[in-house]
């Protein structure tokens, strides 16, 4: 969104963001109820979209710029110091577009990055992902393949939630963290003897 009113006419800012926030408003009620579906109705809106590599370059930059660089909690910037010098590899995997997501890999010292990807056509998103959504047990399954990929022991392997779409992925380890959860996590890390982390 940031990324968009950069490039409109500052006439046409206020009714396209106008516009978007109702749309926003949906694109809440549907991550309610199912994220995966959410996910590939929220990435049509990329669809037309110039998808070459400077493209993309600012349409992460933007995003990491005015929406993800200031939720960025300090407590969690130092855990995840604490666990590289520990010896730890860092794996951000998230539900969020590679070339987001690669900022904020950055950012965090990442050594990879599992995200989705949209699909591309003649230079152009086509508003569609590749593959499933990374949200759920797509979650679990990216994460196991990588650890085979790697030879990693994914019992010894740390993973950190706030949701349950983060489920997939905190059951594919040894030592699943819920991080300022939402009442279901909660609810299910309660259950389950899971540690809870409050970053906000």
């Amino acid at each position: 969104a940031a990324a968009r009113l950069r490039e409109l006419p500052r006439a046409l800012r206020f009714p396209w963001a106008a516009l978007f926030l109702l749309r926003c408003a949906l694109f809440l009620l549907v991550d309610c109820l199912n994220r995966s579906l959410f996910q590939r109705i929220f990435y049509r809106c990329y669809r037309g979209r110039d998808a070459s590599a400077p493209a993309r370059a600012r349409l992460g930059e933007a995003a990491f710029d005015d929406y993800i660089k200031p939720k960025l909690f300090p407590r969690a910037l130092q855990h995840i110091r604490q666990l590289r010098e520990r010896g730890f590899e860092i794996v951000l995997v998230t539900g969020g577009l590679d070339f987001v997501a690669q900022r904020v890999g950055e950012a965090l010292g990442a050594a990879h990055v599992i995200a989705a990807e949209l699909e591309e056509e003649d230079g152009k998103f086509t508003g569609r992902l590749q593959g499933a959504p990374v949200s759920d047990a797509e979650k679990g399954r990216r994460i196991r393949s990588y650890a085979a990929a790697q030879g990693l022991d994914l019992a010894r392997c740390h993973a950190y939630g706030d949701s349950r779409a983060d489920l997939g992925m905190l059951e594919a380890v040894g030592h699943p963290h819920a991080v300022s959860p939402s009442g279901a996590l909660q609810r299910l890390a309660d259950q389950r003897g899971w540690p809870v982390l409050k970053w906000d």
